[in-house]
């Protein structure tokens, strides 16, 4: 199964469909997607307020899913068909788009194009959900960068029968 998967750094704007057999999104999607997967309670509660700004559905991280709850918007989800199940607790660093990535292959994905994984060659964690929620911690910025580094490279070599390539802007 051909899969794409977008994140939300600077390079998301490379992703063309190219006949994918499923796109999955992270956060607040630019594009559209097939599902999207939800770890942070920021993005919920600004979800929330702004109800058309996530159309697909959802996978969530229990935390997100039990925010939902305390803010009385999961009922809001499941009327909507939003909800397609909680994802499995993760190691430690790992972000929405390693959950997502795990999640295709768990599904059947033979390649994932990754766009918008800008931090896997640049040292930045610009995202295009800032524009919605603030996510900026700029004093852990080098340690996340280094962890979600280390969480792909994990991810490559437990899938290698899986093609993942990971598109960036041309240099």
């Amino acid at each position: 199964m051909k899969t794409a998967l977008i994140c939300n750094g600077p390079s998301q704007d490379q992703y063309v469909d190219l006949d994918y057999d499923y796109v999955m999104g992270c956060n607040i999607p630019q594009h559209p997607v097939d599902a999207n997967v939800i770890i942070d309670r920021n993005v919920i509660l600004y979800w929330a307020a702004m109800r058309e700004s996530i159309t697909a559905p959802c996978l969530f991280s229990v935390e997100a899913w039990r925010f939902a709850d305390e803010i009385k918007f999961r009922k809001y989800i499941l009327e909507h068909g939003k909800f397609l199940g909680l994802l499995p607790k993760p190691p430690e660093f790992y972000n929405a788009g390693h959950q997502a990535a795990e999640t295709l292959i768990r599904n059947g994905a033979t390649s994932i194009d990754i766009y918008g994984c800008d931090s896997y060659f640049e040292d930045t964690v610009e995202s295009s959900t800032n524009k919605y929620v603030d996510d900026h911690n700029a004093s852990s910025e080098k340690q996340r960068i280094k962890h979600w580094r280390i969480n792909w490279e994990r991810i490559l070599l437990s899938h290698s029968d899986v093609t993942i390539n990971f598109i960036r802007k041309s240099q």
